[in-house]
């Protein structure tokens, strides 16, 4: 609140609202918002073990530590925070990039069972508050998401991890094994987001990857292998997705994908999720295609990021990916946390087929829809063609059970079917290719 507020609300003079703060040092801080010329007053929040005004650190991609600005923990649930870029800023709860940073799926899970040993936070994740994240946060998250590390005491630890060495190429599944073993049977990982079981790891050959695993054999392998072939169709049609490659040792299958928020060992590159972003700004969460569009009338990314993510959109609708919601989409951000690109695709896969529990659902055929990506014809050709490949891919690998590969042939019908009167008017283009 302002000064004059402070004393509306009391009751109380000038130089009585003056004396009251200096006698309350400890308790009350002043801070300017951007764009606001009063300063304003606010009590501050006591956490264990978390000081209510913490340092923010911003890794560059050559991974060096700058001082990015402070964040205050603020009584009532708010926070305060003052960058360098950004200026001061007041959230009504976590910012985005803290949000964005907190423990999230799988992992998630598996970091509140380990961390609540030693802090004061429930073992389930779903029973976390603002606050239980915030001790996390700055005590305990030297690696999570994109480029930010919140507070002295995970800055300590992160320093600390960049003394581990990478694991070598003749290491690495025996490790990828070990840590498969340990994430199911003591539940540790790391705070990437996503039910899927995985973990993270740091190699000598590509750096830092996260890695799910399935039972060789099982649907949840299958859907592996099609992740890592959807991903490696889409660049290898010119649509950025995240580098991948699947394993198989000692009976279970590996997805080994390429962090893009990390550069060599130890750089890191901003990015944030639609879920946070949109959460903060908008709060509507309804698809990919009305977020980008909201995103482009608030002048926050060009029509061609737009249109970026339209064609993933509908590459997902082409594919069966029935689980396209906002933490599966991001957006990469400039040195001053303005966002300039979509973020390489990720989790992206035929989830149509997806195991439930110990239930595989019928192999039947995919039912793309418009949804609100609209009648963009560029956009669905260029999904149709990444589509058609994945398909034909998918219908031709021999790791692949015969009934998968069956309904991968249906789907390429299905696929042309759907997508033909939506680019029926762009062939003939220059460039394009005839539809039959």
């Amino acid at each position: 609140m302002s000064s004059e507020a402070l004393q509306k609300a009391l009751d109380i003079s000038q130089p009585t609202l003056s004396r009251t703060i200096q006698n309350n040092a400890q308790e009350v801080i002043a801070f300017r918002v951007s764009g606001v010329r009063t300063p304003q007053y606010g009590l501050l929040r006591h956490l264990p073990k978390v000081p209510s005004a913490q340092n923010l650190y911003r890794i560059t991609e050559l991974g060096d530590v700058e001082e990015s600005g402070t964040f205050m923990l603020l009584s009532g649930g708010g926070t305060y925070v003052n960058t360098k870029h950004g200026g001061g800023r007041l959230y009504v709860g976590l910012p985005p990039a803290m949000t964005f940073a907190a423990p999230a799926g799988f992992m998630g899970q598996a970091i509140a069972a380990e961390v609540s040993k030693r802090l004061d936070v429930p073992p389930s994740l779903g029973n976390w508050s603002d606050d239980h994240q915030v001790m996390y946060l700055a005590t305990s998250a030297p690696d999570a998401p994109g480029n930010y590390v919140f507070g002295n005491v995970s800055l300590a630890s992160m320093m600390e991890q960049r003394k581990l060495k990478p694991v070598s190429k003749m290491e690495k599944l025996a490790q990828y094994v070990k840590h498969a073993n340990s994430a199911t049977q003591l539940g540790f990982g790391s705070s990437a987001g996503g039910e899927q079981p995985k973990f993270t790891c740091e190699l000598d050959e590509i750096g830092h990857v996260i890695v799910k695993f399935a039972k060789t054999g099982s649907r949840t392998a299958e859907l592996l292998l099609m992740e890592h072939l959807a991903l490696s169709t889409l660049n290898d049609c010119a649509l950025s997705a995240a580098k991948s490659e699947c394993l198989e040792h000692g009976g279970i299958t590996f997805l080994e994908v390429q962090r893009f928020d990390r550069m060599g060992r130890f750089g890191r590159r901003g990015m944030i999720s639609a879920g946070s972003l949109d959460d903060e700004l908008f709060a509507c969460r309804d698809s990919w295609s009305e977020f980008a569009v909201r995103c482009l009338e608030a002048r926050m990314i060009t029509p061609a990021v737009a249109d970026q993510i339209h064609t993933m959109a509908a590459y997902g609708s082409l594919i069966g990916n029935t689980d396209m919601h906002f933490e599966n989409i991001a957006l990469m951000l400039d040195e001053a946390e303005s966002p300039v690109a979509m973020a390489p695709a990720y989790d992206m896969l035929p989830m149509q087929y997806a195991s439930v529990g110990t239930m595989d659902p019928p192999l039947v055929p995919i039912a793309p829809a418009l949804g609100s990506i609209g009648g963009r014809s560029v956009v669905w050709r260029h999904a149709f063609e990444a589509a058609s490949i994945f398909w034909g891919r998918v219908a031709k690998a021999p790791a692949l059970s015969e009934a998968m590969r069956a309904v991968a042939m249906e789907n390429m019908g299905v696929v042309r079917q759907f997508v033909a009167p939506l680019i029926a008017a762009t062939q003939g283009e220059k460039g394009t290719e005839p539809f039959i």
